[in-house]
């Protein structure tokens, strides 16, 4: 299991576990703000406009390395069953 937050609060580097987290760059999100606000000012649409600034992540201890499976640990005929199982389940309410 992994524990994340958002925007870096620096406390969550030096807490117990220390917390893997997504960075936001509050300069750039200013940067484009400030480019947009004329626009906005003067009445002109912002149609289409999509801004996405970059949130680089933050890998600390609270991070665990990815499932080789869905369910570590599990048999691999086990998976199938429960697959099995799970779609007779969703064919049965549709």
């Amino acid at each position: 299991m992994s524990v994340a937050d958002f925007d870096d609060v620096p406390s969550t580097a030096t807490s117990v576990l220390p917390l893997t987290t997504v960075r936001q760059l509050m300069k750039d999100i200013d940067r484009v703000a400030t480019t947009m606000l004329p626009w906005l000012i003067n009445g002109e649409p912002l149609d289409g406009m999509r801004v996405e600034p970059a949130t680089p992540p933050i890998t600390r201890e609270s991070c665990a390395p990815p499932c080789s499976t869905p369910f570590p640990g599990a048999p691999a005929h086990r998976l199938a069953e429960a697959t099995t199982s799970l779609r007779q389940a969703q064919m049965s309410l549709s």
